[in-house]
């Protein structure tokens, strides 16, 4: 692997860095919501309270494994950063590794369309029973 390579996937490691810490900050923020939403819904007797519950889990649930597949992501970055620094750094390892992590990111876009879909969903609903 030419130095031109090595530096970019350097560059995708610390991008990945630097959108992990990003991610677990906001999913700290979502997790308090999260708790604030189901204890107030839990707490409330309104009209289609099964469905905001069901939504909000299903949200969450969504939530959690995307922010699962980031970190995995920024897993993978690292072992192909630290296989391109160690002694035995081969081609075909590496290969291997920027394959898993095309499927993660794949995974990732994936998860991130169920989760607009599931919210516009949820909106539509809402804006269809007012």
């Amino acid at each position: 692997m030419d130095a031109t390579s090595s530096i970019l996937l350097w560059n995708t490691f610390v991008g990945e860095t630097h959108k992990t810490s990003a991610t677990l900050v906001f999913y700290g923020f979502y997790v308090l919501l999260f708790v604030i939403a189901i204890f107030t819904l839990y707490r409330r007797q309104t009209a289609g309270k099964t469905l905001l519950l069901a939504a909000c889990w299903t949200l969450f649930l969504v939530g959690t494994v995307q922010t699962i597949l980031c970190i995995m992501t920024m897993a993978v970055s690292f072992q192909i950063v630290s296989t391109l620094i160690g002694p035995l750094g081969l081609a075909t390892e590496i290969s291997g590794l920027l394959h898993l992590r095309s499927g993660l990111d794949s995974a990732s876009e994936a998860i991130f369309v169920i989760n607009v879909f599931l919210t516009d969903l949820l909106f539509i609903d809402y804006v269809a029973a007012i």
